[in-house]
């Protein structure tokens, strides 16, 4: 049976999209507003809560609700992730997960737990909905160290320690450090993944990344690796393609008003 959304649930979608239709806006770099209709995300109309609804214009609705036979058509989890991305860059203001009644075969973070723990998030009356959402990392101007976790083209995700550094001509130096109990992919290997990624956790401009890859040898600090690394396409004009590395010389950190600081490993500004 075809539950419509409350009038409550559907003004929600509609300011939290601005009318923006997701696949336009990030597969056909259409920013305007379309026309178009709520579309169920699991296709199940039964189940018309905020969570399983995105705003489609006409055209990728359509596209969306047909079956194909040859071509691959878009996918539930494919549209969630552009929508959810573009609610992060309008600063949609979300409702919280208790609001939310999620019909049993969604594929929603609730319906991803088990039934004993599902029961602990509803029962809690909102105050666990955190353990719901993706990890996230908060960054401040003036913590400079992280622990980064990075996504990989394999699929074997990693994490390694970065370091920012606002550099005075406006750019940001970003220094990513293997670490051993690094369980993924290594950072060489997915430079130019870790690249997009650092761009957009920091909201750093592509033009202005300095990018610097560091592996520390572990007996001795000052043979350290210190590798700056360049792309021969980036953003907007494309993924960051094509690295290369080049050892860093005392003109390199002078150019940046940088100076190694050897005894950790760690850099701070001239």
């Amino acid at each position: 049976m075809r539950v419509p959304a409350t009038k409550s649930v559907e003004t929600q979608v509609l300011t939290a999209s601005q009318r923006k239709c997701c696949l336009c806006y990030y597969l056909a770099d259409n920013r305007a507003q379309r026309k178009g209709q709520v579309a169920h995300l699991n296709k199940d109309s039964s189940n018309s809560e905020f969570q399983n609804l995105v705003w489609l214009c006409l055209e990728h609705h359509d596209e969306f609700d047909s079956k194909t036979s040859q071509s691959k058509g878009y996918t539930s989890d494919e549209i969630r992730n552009w929508r959810d991305r573009l609610y992060h860059e309008l600063g949609a203001d979300l409702p919280k997960t208790n609001d939310i009644v999620i019909a049993p075969n969604s594929p929603s973070p609730i319906n991803q737990l088990s039934p004993e723990l599902r029961n602990v998030i509803q029962q809690a009356g909102g105050t666990l909905d955190y353990l719901l959402t993706p990890w996230k990392l908060i960054t401040w101007h003036d913590v400079r160290r992280f622990l980064f976790a990075y996504k990989a083209s394999n699929r074997c995700d990693g994490i390694c320690e970065v370091e920012r550094l606002f550099l005075r001509d406006g750019r940001v130096a970003v220094i990513c450090k293997q670490i051993p109990e690094n369980p993924g992919n290594s950072v060489t290997n997915c430079i130019e993944q870790i690249a997009f990624q650092v761009c957009d956790r920091f909201k750093i401009d592509p033009c202005n990344l300095v990018l610097i890859d560091h592996y520390p040898t572990p007996k001795d600090f000052r043979d350290s690796d210190w590798s700056l690394v360049s792309f021969q396409r980036c953003p907007p004009d494309s993924m960051f393609e094509g690295p290369s590395w080049r050892r860093m010389n005392p003109d390199d950190w002078r150019d940046l008003g940088l100076r190694p600081r050897r005894k950790r490993g760690h850099l701070k500004i001239k």
